[in-house]
């Protein structure tokens, strides 16, 4: 009987060796061969799934995005309270985060910058910020946050805390409990945008 290949086992496969691999050397030096090796499958292999480098790259990316949407959409799912959804929105993301190693990301944002990739970075941190930016409409609605609330600003001062307390994380992560530190600030952010009631 024929072996019976799980393709999509096998492709998360080939995007965490990637992940590492582009990390360790950027888009413009690394090698499919280098790729194939860390997966430990061989070179042709990655053929059968991917187009070329750049194709991989690109995966990468999305497969990266993907882990933290589930991880939100999980958290959020039957969440009511847009404050609720905020904290859970954070809590998400850096649960999303957690499969990939800190000093890994690091490096794998700085081949994503040298790579000439920000565009699509972009988009996906607009598609972000529209998200939280709902959240935050929700709340004007119900009454909860101030009618003069730029929704906007909060939504991208909201990715640039999560981004800010990332890179605390990566670099002192003996000293620092992320989604603790997170969720307190989050709380602190909250309370100071909530209406007077």
């Amino acid at each position: 009987m024929p072996k019976i290949v799980d393709k999509e086992a096998k492709r998360r496969k080939i995007q965490e060796a990637a992940l590492h691999v582009f990390a360790n050397k950027g888009l413009a030096e690394a090698k499919v061969a280098e790729i194939a090796k860390e997966a430990g499958i061989g070179k042709g292999t990655i053929y059968e799934y991917y187009r070329s480098k750049e194709e991989i790259f690109d995966s990468v990316i999305q497969f990266f995005m993907e882990s933290i949407e589930t991880s939100v959409a999980k958290r959020i799912f039957k969440v009511q309270d847009p404050r609720d959804k905020l904290k859970q929105f954070a809590l998400g993301t850096i649960e999303g985060c957690e499969p990939f190693p800190p000093e890994i990301m690091l490096d794998f944002w700085t081949s994503i910058y040298r790579s000439g990739k920000t565009p699509k970075v972009q988009e996906i941190l607009k598609h972000y910020r529209y998200v939280v930016q709902q959240y935050f409409e929700e709340g004007v609605q119900a009454g909860i946050f101030r009618e003069d609330l730029d929704t906007t600003a909060m939504a991208t001062i909201i990715i640039g805390l999560l981004d800010g307390l990332g890179l605390q994380a990566i670099v002192d992560k003996e000293n620092f409990a992320f989604a603790d530190i997170a969720d307190k600030a989050m709380d602190a952010f909250l309370r100071g945008i909530e209406k007077d009631q």
